[in-house]
């Protein structure tokens, strides 16, 4: 059936997707030359809205930028309720502050509310206040207001 195949097909291409973001966002030239090759080839994702929530989460900029330019809105609430921006301050690591001061340059709302009612500021102090990166995670959320 041709139409099972097309949906098999699609779910393979979006996990696989997935996967170099999940796996290979530490070496970013590397998560890059694969999201650009699988592109070039004409792999895609069926909702690159998810794929900018995960990438987020992930803090991959090359899939940030991947899932952007393929038209997923940065400031689009997901299944969750929360934004890429909550997302991606659900950690503090350097790799996160990368991809909050990113995703702010995208056109992130730092204002936009959660379901739980939290912008991602105070998201991001209610689980990281306490971490060693809090100040630079602060620093680059409220770096849109400057």
């Amino acid at each position: 059936n041709g139409a099972y195949h097309t949906k098999c097909s699609s779910g393979y291409q979006n996990r696989l997707l997935e996967l170099v973001i999940i796996r290979h966002c530490a070496a970013e030239n590397l998560a890059n030359n694969f999201l650009s090759r699988l592109s070039t080839i004409g792999i895609s994702h069926s909702d690159y809205s998810s794929l900018l929530a995960l990438a987020s989460s992930y803090a991959c900029l090359s899939g940030i930028r991947l899932a952007v330019s393929h038209g997923a809105v940065v400031n689009a609430l997901d299944s969750t309720g929360l934004s890429p921006l909550h997302h991606a301050t659900r950690s503090a690591s350097e790799a996160n502050i990368k991809a909050v001061s990113f995703l702010i340059e995208l056109g992130a709302d730092t204002a936009l509310k959660s379901v739980r009612g939290e912008t991602p500021s105070e998201q991001a102090f209610r689980l990281l206040s306490t971490a060693r990166n809090w100040p630079s995670m602060n620093a680059a959320l409220h770096s849109a207001s400057k």
